[in-house]
């Protein structure tokens, strides 16, 4: 039969005067005048059409082709409506086509039935036109809705997906940082543009003795020593370039009152436009660092004055040994015996000045680097050995020196005291009155220390001469005075390594008074 012919073609082609993707209807009816009464119908209403006579074929050409909808006859032999609908709906490939049935049962119970087995509309036999085109219409716009949703809810799923990966990521990188800010031995801080304290970490209070809660929502220039925060403030100030980092070195306040140095680098955060939201700090304990370097400053300083200080002071003697030679070389002859020995003594004398500067500047570089174990001293035995050593200059200088009939006894290091007593009472004859009357002694104090004085006659020192008395290489210059400028600072270093501290106590016209203090010996016991 004709419509047989058309049914060996699964897929009608559309009508000549449509372009694009038609909607394609697959019609299952074991009657041949309805396939062919449909066939034509839906042809004409732009729709591709294929048709099947049996469930059988009809399940085989669904899969097949995937058509936007089917149209499925309920009363057909072999296995019915029903049967094929629910088959559908049971193949994932399938389970999606909108299913309309068509059936001339018209009792409510089968209706319900083809619901319930997935059918989404009934029609009901004979049907008519019209409303098969109206219905078909409908569930295609409502399949092409669903579909729409799907795929808007398999994006949703997808986006949501990558959204909790990401938020898994952002956890676990929260995770990572947290643990590594709360490990860490650095402050790490997040600060407002306006320099406030959002975040700090658990360094705080290791480096500088405060809780988390003490310098949250605090300005950060409140833990920045006086000194330091106008530089701090300059350096934190968000500039035109964003994102920017610096770097500065600034001293800290610690709880205790004290304060540290601390290293930060200060970056400034930005929004995706380019603008400033807030800063991160990372602050590092550089105490130790500072320090050595200041104290490789000050070290490279003393070097500077010492290499100038030798220069000057043995330049004096070495010039006069060979102003001396040059002469006797050039008079020998016309010199008698006594003047020769008399120019030989000057040349001796000048040599043992310079000998005196060579011995202090190897004891200087003792002390530097000498570490001593300090014992109770004998201050009279080493002030008798001063003396000794001191008998020449004190009969030159006709120096009167009165000495206490008993000494407190102090800790420290013999041969270096007896050193500072030479320094200071070398000075005391050479820089005191004409002639020098000199008081030495001893007074105990209440901290523990022993000061040791020695009180000249001189002219005295006004205050500026004072303060740059113990600076190193600094000396009292005075032309017609035998001297060098290493005693002073010698028994600055001395006394400090020992423990002690160096002073002067003085007034134009009235003297002066040169002290150092030393442990008791009780308090070392």
């Amino acid at each position: 039969m004709i419509f047989q012919e058309q049914m060996s073609v699964p897929t009608a082609e559309p009508a000549p005067n449509n372009s694009g993707n038609l909607p394609l209807i697959l019609v299952v009816d074991d009657s041949p005048l309805n396939l062919k009464f449909l066939f034509a119908a839906l042809r004409r209403t732009d729709f591709k059409v294929m048709v099947a006579e049996n469930g059988t074929l009809g399940l085989e050409l669904a899969e097949q082709h995937h058509p936007d909808l089917i149209l499925l006859d309920v009363m057909m032999p072999g296995i019915d409506g029903f049967e094929t609908c629910c088959r559908l709906k049971q193949n994932p490939q399938t389970r999606e086509i909108p299913v309309i049935f068509m059936t001339a049962l018209s009792d409510t119970i089968d209706k319900v039935n083809g619901f319930e087995v997935g059918a989404a509309d009934y029609l009901t036999k004979p049907v008519d036109i019209p409303e098969v085109i109206a219905r078909v219409r409908t569930q295609l716009k409502v399949a092409n809705l669903q579909k729409d949703l799907r795929r808007q809810n398999e994006r949703l799923a997808e986006e949501n997906e990558k959204r909790r990966r990401v938020q898994d990521a952002l956890r676990e990188s929260r995770g990572r940082y947290r643990l590594l800010a709360e490990n860490s031995t650095d402050i790490i801080s997040r600060q407002t543009l306006s320099g406030v304290y959002q975040y700090v970490s658990p360094a705080c209070h290791t480096l500088l003795g405060y809780d988390i809660e003490e310098m949250i929502s605090k300005p950060v220039l409140d833990f920045v020593h006086p000194d330091d925060r106008k530089m701090v403030e300059k350096s934190t100030h968000p500039g035109q370039n964003c994102p920017s980092t610096v770097t500065f070195t600034y001293r800290a306040v610690c709880k205790s009152g004290g304060f540290i140095w601390l290293e930060t680098v200060s970056k400034t955060v930005c929004d995706d436009k380019g603008r400033p939201v807030e800063i991160v700090s990372v602050s590092r304990d550089v105490t130790d660092r500072v320090e050595l370097a200041q104290k490789l400053r000050e070290h490279n300083k003393e070097l500077d004055a010492f290499a100038h200080t030798v220069a000057h002071d043995l330049k004096n003697p070495v010039s006069t040994v060979i102003s001396y030679t040059d002469f006797l070389i050039g008079a020998w002859d016309k010199l008698d015996e006594a003047k020769i020995k008399d120019f030989i003594g000057n040349i001796r004398s000048v040599g043992q000045k310079g000998l005196y500067i060579i011995d202090e500047l190897m004891l200087l570089a003792t002390v530097r680097k000498g570490e001593v174990k300090l014992h109770s001293l004998d201050m009279a035995a080493i002030v008798t050995q001063v003396l000794e050593r001191l008998e020449l200059m004190i009969q030159d200088f006709d120096a009167q020196i009165t000495v206490p009939e008993s000494w407190p006894t102090a800790a420290g290091y013999a041969p270096w005291i007896e050193e500072a007593w030479i320094n200071y009472l070398s000075n005391a004859i050479k820089y005191g009155g004409r002639p020098p009357r000199i008081e030495l002694g001893a007074t105990p104090q209440d901290d523990g220390m022993v000061r040791f004085w020695v009180r000249d006659n001189g002219k005295g020192l006004t205050a500026e001469e004072q303060s740059r008395l113990f600076a190193e290489f600094i000396r009292l210059d005075e032309v017609r005075v035998e001297g060098h400028g290493l005693g002073l600072s010698i028994v600055r270093r001395i006394v400090d390594k020992l423990g002690g501290q160096v002073g002067v106590e003085s007034q134009p016209g009235h003297g002066s008074t040169f002290w150092f203090t030393l442990p008791s010996a009780k308090e070392t016991a």
